[in-house]
């Protein structure tokens, strides 16, 4: 039998004090996991002078959600679409149109697609804006089988 296997068997035969094990099972009544190990410290004399405690749960953190549920307050109360007149269609250098509207809003395309239908700056078209599933506003103007993915100038 070696040195320290007869160390280990005096030291687990030997009780521990009367006050250690009130200490360990006042401090850890509600978890046994942590009232075994307080009681084998004691056993093997390593009792330290504060008790081990198990860390207290932290809450679980959920960044960003404050905008997600603003997000979901302002798109409960806003409509989800609006009919528009569009009198004035403009495009840049790159081609991206510009659109205004009879109230004064412009709108402009966020998203250039090769095939998409170009507008004529000399009518007038009789439109809809709504607020896209992911985010964002689409343009549907009457007649056309195309959406424009815009976002408001003024």
């Amino acid at each position: 039998m070696s040195f320290s296997s007869i160390l280990i068997f005096v030291l687990a035969s030997t009780p521990p004090p009367a006050e250690a094990i009130d200490r360990c099972r006042a401090a850890h009544q509600a978890d046994p996991a942590l009232h075994i190990d307080c009681l084998e410290a004691a056993l093997q004399g390593q009792q330290a002078a504060k008790p081990a405690t198990k860390p207290a749960p932290q809450p679980a953190v959920e960044i960003g959600m404050d905008q997600i549920q603003a997000r979901e307050r302002a798109s409960a109360n806003a409509p989800q679409h609006v009919a528009v007149h569009i009198v004035g269609v403009s495009y840049d250098a790159r081609e991206r149109g510009t659109f205004k509207t009879a109230d004064g809003q412009v709108w402009r395309e966020t998203e250039l697609l090769e095939r998409r239908p170009r507008l004529s700056s000399s009518k007038q078209y009789t439109a809809r804006i709504e607020r896209g599933a992911v985010g964002g506003y689409r343009l549907y103007v009457d007649g056309i089988r195309w959406m424009y993915k815009v976002e408001r100038l003024e």
